[in-house]
């Protein structure tokens, strides 16, 4: 609960509100569960109905992690474009010191905080821990990696093999976000699909069942289930095949 609590307080949403609403919804589900039961008397429209009841509210609570991520995700990609200006001003022989003030010209209000404190921090420390806590704020070893290469500059000089390491570093990060997404599709297509597969068969069983021939319509419900849950499934796949071949190629060119 405490995890779910700091994912909420980080999206900027009130916790207590937002539990408030999960409780509703749940409840909601859950009557119209029992309405149904006492009106087919069949224990299908139960079990169903809160079985639909306790996804309803996992897809709820996981919905946090996933907006979590795209705001993450979605704050990488702007480092990586700073970065990208970062690089500019390196082969134009600015400071990495200066560089850090200059990107944070072009930076997101959250951005730009955090990279004012890197540079109180840099004041206070020379030492590779301010840049390694900068980038914990992203949870991506590469970017942690990246940061580091960047302290390396004060040391070794602005040089073109440096920047080389950013360009290897980007690619690699990139291909880290994709695995994720293909993960995630891949993961609700087949949840999706078996629920489909139920609603489709069970809604036939228990109208043959209990004579109430309107349960039919639960398997409509099937159908428009199993639809989303193919294609997710299917994108899912498909970046996978297709991550497959790009890096089974990629050593077959570097031979070649």
């Amino acid at each position: 609960m405490n995890k779910i609590k700091a994912q909420i307080e980080e999206l900027g949403l009130d916790f207590k509100k937002e539990i408030f609403k999960l409780i509703g919804i749940v409840l909601a589900l859950l009557i119209i569960s029992v309405l149904l039961y006492f009106y087919s008397e069949n224990l299908f429209s139960l079990f169903g109905g809160v079985f639909l009841s306790l996804f309803v509210g996992y897809l709820f609570i996981t919905r946090y992690q996933g907006q979590l991520e795209r705001l993450k995700i979605q704050r990488r990609k702007e480092l990586v474009n700073l970065i990208t200006f970062f690089e500019i001003y390196i082969n134009n022989n600015v400071n990495v010191y200066q560089s850090l003030v200059n990107i944070s010209e072009f930076a997101s209000p959250y951005m730009k905080e955090k990279l004012n404190d890197l540079l109180l921090d840099i004041d206070k420390d020379k030492s590779v821990t301010p840049f390694v806590d900068f980038a914990k704020n992203f949870d991506s070893l590469v970017i942690e990696q990246l940061f580091i290469s960047i302290y390396q500059l004060i040391d070794e000089g602005n040089n073109n093999h440096s920047i080389t390491q950013f360009q290897s570093l980007f690619s690699k990060m990139s291909e880290e976000e994709h695995a994720k997404k293909r993960k995630k599709f891949t993961i609700l297509g087949i949840i999706f699909i078996v629920l489909g597969f139920s609603c489709f068969i069970g809604g036939p069983i228990s109208a043959m069942m209990t004579g109430k021939f309107f349960l039919f319509f639960i398997s409509f419900a099937g159908v428009f289930l199993l639809f989303p849950g193919f294609i997710m499934l299917s994108l899912g796949t498909t970046r996978a095949m297709a991550a497959f071949q790009a890096q089974s190629v990629g050593p077959v060119a570097a031979q070649a």
